[in-house]
């Protein structure tokens, strides 16, 4: 489950691309835009439906979190994540990846 979060400051913004041609809001996995830091202070909660597509630009209120996932077994949750780095942090960025 993910938690409230703010992306981390070297992160610009972030654009989520979503794949699935159906999916229940029943079966969690949205994408929670929050109001605050509060994960029940929703202000919109975005399926991840092939006809979605969200940029997030990074502040210290951007607050978002994923819904908890119980689709079937049988679903997948599809989405690609494309990150932007501002590029004075890029060379930290690489290092905390090569390190993990």
């Amino acid at each position: 489950m993910h938690h409230p979060h703010t992306d981390e400051p070297n992160k610009v913004l972030t654009h989520l691309l979503f794949f699935n041609q159906q999916w229940s809001v029943d079966w969690g996995g949205c994408l929670r835009i929050l109001k605050d830091s509060h994960p029940e202070s929703a202000f919109e909660d975005i399926l991840p439906l092939s006809d979605s597509s969200v940029a997030i630009a990074r502040s210290d209120n951007s607050w978002h979190t994923i819904t908890p996932l119980t689709c079937p077994a049988s679903e997948c949750r599809l989405a690609l994540r494309v990150a932007f780095f501002r590029s004075d942090r890029l060379a930290d960025f690489r290092e905390t990846q090569l390190a993990a």
